[in-house]
């Protein structure tokens, strides 16, 4: 009877070291009897059976993964069978925390533990906590969500501005006064203390719906019941001398013990720095250098990202152009006069399609236009027309008398294919038989017209 007794209380031990310092879920599994009856002190704590605690302790994971030092255990047990014992205790803990933690956590248990053939089982346990710690509890719970994300930010917060933001009055609480420095502001007295509509005054024209998208409750809350743990945003925003500076607007939401987002902690960082820089990059990696459009690379993927996004209903028209003997104008009059005729040509382009239409440069003197949503075949060869005369009255300073052509090659999607290389080897192929009748025309794949 006694050996039961010690086996029991050890096992007890065990138990509550996995349970609440480890939080070992398979661990604790292993421990249970297939018809454990599990009462603990969180939501939906009661259930009856293996497969009933194991899906509580899925759903809880989140909150389990919060674990406790164990400060003190108090236990003695009770010999109800040869077999069986019943461990009741009391333990004190504190919540392990990245910001130190001295609330102290009390816990009342009873254990119903049975021997078998193999080792020992837990058939029945009970944790409950005094009323007066479930109120510490909650606030503990609520205090380390917040103190945690706190944490988070201040590894990277140093200059930066962090506010807090109460989403059922949709006000932010920041210090004013390192908001004006981050944005190079001189402060006026008389500022309200949330300086969220200040803020919302100085966004870009072109950044104020997504950074009004990203301040909205709902969005936040939908964000973090979706398991999201920050939602960031780059928003351009006009500082004190009247230019506008890149930041980093990033939240991160705040559950509370029931699982409700009502404030989120946030930080705006400066980066305008390294956002220029990397935009500078990003241009530089899809930009002819010359012509100042779209290099091959770059046109073929914003081409074929058109396609991928407009799905079944794609409708566009690609032209394929070449300069008719433009090796002969470099050979005359050098490559630098050449470079200066390409990038007139360029402008005539450009002149006359707009975005979204894609302009790129594909080779030395060859150039395709990704017409987007023409109107009809037609609208198209009438674009090609007004092309060629553009080219005819090109010419680049000091020699007004040299006249420039071009051949274009025509290509449809759907009709002809609906992807960047099937369109331009079918273009490409017409813009030769353009050069085959003559040069300074137009021909569409299949067909053709003679200027």
């Amino acid at each position: 009877m006694k050996e039961i007794a010690s086996d029991a209380m050890a096992f007890a031990s065990e138990f509550n070291k996995n349970y609440f310092e480890a939080r070992e879920i398979p661990s604790l599994l292993n421990k249970l009897d297939p018809e454990i009856i599990w009462i603990d002190a969180g939501q939906a704590g009661v259930c009856s059976g293996l497969a009933a605690v194991r899906r509580n302790l899925e759903l809880k994971e989140p909150e389990f993964n919060a674990h406790f030092l164990i400060l003190e255990q108090r236990q003695e047990a009770s010999v109800v069978s040869e077999g069986m014992a019943l461990v009741s205790g009391e333990l004190e803990m504190r919540r392990v925390t990245p910001i130190p933690n001295h609330t102290v956590i009390r816990v009342h248990y009873t254990y119903g533990i049975r021997r078998t053939r193999a080792d020992l089982r837990l058939t029945h346990m009970h944790i409950s906590l005094p009323n007066e710690q479930l109120v510490v509890l909650e606030q503990e719970t609520q205090k380390n969500l917040e103190n945690e994300a706190r944490f988070r930010f201040a590894l990277e917060a140093s200059n930066d501005m962090v506010f807090e933001w109460d989403l059922n009055s949709n006000k932010i609480s920041a210090d004013r006064e390192r908001f004006h420095t981050l944005f190079q502001i001189i402060q006026e007295d008389g500022q309200a203390e949330d300086p969220l509509p200040e803020i919302m005054k100085m966004i870009h024209p072109e950044d104020i719906t997504s950074v009004q998208n990203l301040f909205r409750p709902d969005a936040l809350k939908r964000a973090a019941y979706g398991h999201a743990q920050t939602m960031t945003l780059d928003f351009r925003i006009k500082g004190g001398r009247s230019h506008y500076l890149w930041v980093r607007g990033t939240l991160i939401p705040i559950q509370d013990r029931a699982g409700l987002v009502s404030r989120a902690i946030g930080i705006i960082k400066n980066v305008d720095k390294n956002k220029r820089l990397a935009l500078e990059m990003q241009r530089k990696s899809q930009q002819d250098a010359m012509t100042g459009i779209y290099n091959r690379g770059y046109t073929e993927f914003a081409v074929n990202q058109y396609f991928f996004e407009a799905g079944k209903s794609a409708n566009a028209a690609l032209m394929m152009i070449d300069v008719d003997d433009f090796k002969q104008v470099n050979d005359t009059y050098g490559h630098l006069y050449g470079d200066n005729v390409l990038r007139e040509i360029t402008k005539k382009m450009t002149d006359l399609f707009k975005s979204p239409n894609i302009l790129g440069r594909i080779g030395g003197d060859e150039f395709v236009v990704f017409v987007v949503n023409p109107l009809s075949m037609e609208w198209i060869e009438d674009k090609a027309w007004i092309l060629i005369e553009k080219f005819a009255e090109a010419f680049a300073g000091q020699h007004p008398k040299i006249k420039t052509s071009c051949s274009v090659g025509i290509a449809f999607a759907p009709l002809h294919g609906s992807d960047f290389q099937s369109l331009m080897e079918k273009a490409d192929t017409a813009m030769y038989q353009a050069k085959h009748h003559g040069k300074n025309c137009y021909c569409i794949w299949e067909a053709s017209k003679q200027a």
